[in-house]
């Protein structure tokens, strides 16, 4: 038998292609690799390397493997690089965790052996044997492609979304999906395609056959196409990744205090994600080493990037915008005593002087304030063309992201309400790739909405 899933294996490169080209035009290129090699532990030697020495498949020098290096989009001139000790100096303030956690006080080998033993409770991955990777027989291929064109329809005309398959057989029967080329065409207007090479194999779910564009948004979009998650193990994987982001203080501690080196941090944090994934028992083994990396780097991303420029532009905007409805505490005292001496007169005169103040004191212009934000010392990490900003009469790409995504702010706004507009503005400047989380997050969206999704899911064939 030839169908052996060899050549889709997770973390692999495909063989046989995405099959997207082939699915639909106009499609994006496939995006670019990762620096570093995957972190897929399918066969006996990496489970063992992963039980043994964990440093070599997820804390080595190299650990991230994903985008670190947050650069703003269109300047190209706006960037850092990320590491382990900036990323720390980075978070000034420290959110301590419990007194205790578990794992924090094991040594590395009962750590590993923990870590081992979790490990051996999770699916391993998809079968790898001739009776599961059996090609559609005329039958099979018929009733899918029926299928396939219900779930085209719901998509293509939301009329039709809450329709079950009876209802919309009855208007769309088998002889006119048949003649409408099971309506394949309708997916060059979709963000998804169904797989057409995942589509020759008889014993996938079709959630599995279901597949995002490569639009150059996702981190590797190859493997995670090569992945071929079941709907149940990206349900789980989901609830994985919030159950850890809802410990957002337990996992700033274990990833951020310096107390520790980062590979004990690192093994205690996987050893808290393996307890709970242990639990849901049904995500693949290799999205839990794949995911758990890309979890790491976000939430160092999140907590020490996101941070530090929130602070930086919230800083520019104290001066570039709030200070113009600011009045120095001095001037203020002396109108209100004016007031309190003079009626109509002096009214008049505060508001002439209030008027003259705030026109003053708005003169600050941005590289003005730029500067001042600098020199201050607490804001110079990013590599910034800082001398060209100073120097140059024309806007530089900071003064042009700050025109584009902050200038909007109310400068009325009080301090709470501008900083999370002004995260948000940074978290656009600086964007994150997007995950196998935000795939998978993505991808059961689609599939609940196109009808792909039982109100009842049953176990995996798989």
């Amino acid at each position: 038998m030839e169908d052996r899933r060899s050549d889709i294996k997770f973390g692999s490169s495909s063989c046989r292609g995405s099959g997207e080209a082939s699915a639909t035009a106009g499609g994006v290129g496939k995006g670019k690799k990762s620096r570093t090699p995957s972190l897929v532990l399918g066969n006996d030697e990496r489970e063992a390397s992963a039980a043994t020495d964990i440093r070599s498949t997820w804390t080595g020098e190299k650990k991230i493997k994903i985008q670190d290096t947050p650069t703003s989009g269109g300047t190209g001139k706006v960037a850092m690089t990320m590491d382990d000790d900036s990323a720390d100096k980075i978070v000034e303030e420290q959110e301590q965790g419990p007194d205790q956690i578990e794992g924090l006080d094991w040594d590395q080998d009962k750590l590993n052996e923990k870590i081992k033993c979790y490990l051996q409770q999770l699916k391993c991955d998809l079968p790898d044997n001739e009776d599961f990777w059996v090609h559609c027989d005329d039958i099979q291929r018929r009733e899918l492609n029926e299928r396939l064109a219900l779930y085209r329809i719901r998509a293509y005309k939301e009329e039709h979304r809450k329709m079950t398959d009876a209802n919309l057989k009855a208007i769309y029967p088998a002889n006119f999906l048949e003649d409408e080329g099971y309506c394949e065409l309708y997916e060059l207007d979709f963000e998804w395609y169904f797989d057409p090479q995942y589509c020759d194999y008889a014993r996938l779910q079709d959630y599995q056959r279901l597949m995002l564009r490569n639009n150059g948004e996702y981190e590797d979009w190859e493997e995670y196409r090569n992945a071929c998650s079941t709907l149940e193990s990206d349900q789980a994987f989901v609830q994985l990744w919030e159950k850890l982001l809802s410990n957002t203080k337990l996992m700033e501690f274990i990833l951020t205090n310096r107390s520790y080196e980062p590979l004990k941090r690192e093994s205690v944090a996987f050893y808290h994600a393996l307890k709970i994934a242990a639990e849901l028992s049904c995500i693949y083994k290799p999205l839990i080493h794949f995911g758990f990396t890309e979890f790491i780097f976000t939430v160092r991303f999140d907590h020490s990037w996101d941070k530090y420029y929130a602070g930086f532009f919230g800083e520019l905007w104290k001066r570039v915008a709030k200070q113009k409805v600011e009045l120095l505490p001095e001037c203020a005292g002396l109108m209100n005593l004016r007031c309190s001496f003079f009626s109509i007169y002096s009214s008049f005169m505060c508001l002439i002087t209030k008027s003259f103040l705030s026109f003053n004191i708005a003169q600050m212009n941005f590289k003005e304030a730029l500067k001042e934000v600098y020199y201050e010392g607490k804001y110079t990490r990013g590599n910034f063309e800082w001398k060209y900003e100073f120097e140059s009469s024309n806007p530089g790409p900071l003064e042009h992201l700050y025109n584009t995504h902050l200038n909007h702010i109310d400068e009325k706004a009080e301090e709470g309400v501008a900083y999370q507009l002004i995260m948000e503005a940074a978290k656009k400047i600086f964007p994150k790739r997007k995950t196998y989380y935000d795939y998978a997050k993505k991808k059961l969206g689609i599939a609940k909405e196109i009808g792909l999704i039982p109100l009842d899911p049953c176990e995996s064939s798989t």
